[in-house]
């Protein structure tokens, strides 16, 4: 995946989102064809979550 990144940005697969998204933003980047596995979903990874994010996730 790291030949279809951009510079200074993260690029994560859908299992790896699932795992993070709880405490992590991250935003849609599409369907990417990636060699060897064909297209697959991708996210950008953005930024942790604040505190008051963490928080309202939890009620």
């Amino acid at each position: 995946m790291e030949s279809h990144g951009q510079a200074g940005r993260i690029q994560i697969s859908q299992q790896t989102k699932e795992r993070i998204a709880p405490k992590f933003n991250v935003e849609p980047r599409g369907l990417v064809d990636i060699k060897g596995k064909g297209e697959m979903e991708t996210w950008w990874l953005v930024e942790p979550k604040t505190v008051a994010q963490l928080a309202s996730s939890t009620t």
